[in-house]
């Protein structure tokens, strides 16, 4: 005769849905928490992105207007000495290469933008009958409501 077997009692299926659900749960509530901590800190970092990009191009008009003051005299005699306008204007930090045409008196300006990489800011001078001079700021890389209030309305 052959012994008899006991079989295990069945284990309580009931519980293991409930597992998955809190599990699930678990899952979706940290997924949903590093999306809320991203996206508050994606925030701070484009104001301080935008922030720090406004400070460099207002500092690099700021010593392009400089400039312009230099190269204003010079203008109307038609030949710009180029050496003695940069050397009267003190270096800027923000300003990484300034370009300066003798003959036009356009001035170009290579700026190193925070977080973006390099912008270049022009001014162009132009002189009237009177022999007043206004100047055009423009930049081919950077939009024109980021560039400075001093540029827009000069």
């Amino acid at each position: 005769m052959r012994p008899e077997t006991t079989k295990a009692p069945l284990k309580n299926t009931t519980d293991k849905p409930a597992s998955l659900r809190s599990r699930g749960r678990r899952f979706a509530l940290a997924t949903l928490g590093v999306l809320a901590i991203s996206g508050v800190a994606y925030v701070p970092a484009a104001i301080y992105r935008d922030y720090y990009q406004a400070v460099d191009l207002r500092e690099a008009v700021s010593h392009g207007r400089l400039l312009a003051a230099a190269v204003g005299p010079h203008l109307a005699k038609g030949s710009i000495p180029v050496d003695a306008v940069t050397g009267a204007v003190p270096r800027n930090p923000y300003v990484d290469q300034v370009l300066l045409d003798e003959r036009s008196g356009q001035i170009r300006l290579s700026v190193s933008l925070h977080f973006i990489g390099d912008a270049t800011i022009v001014l162009t001078p132009s002189l009237d009958n009177s022999g007043a001079i206004s100047w055009q700021c423009t930049s081919p890389n950077v939009a024109l409501e980021k560039l400075p209030p001093t540029c827009q309305s000069w």
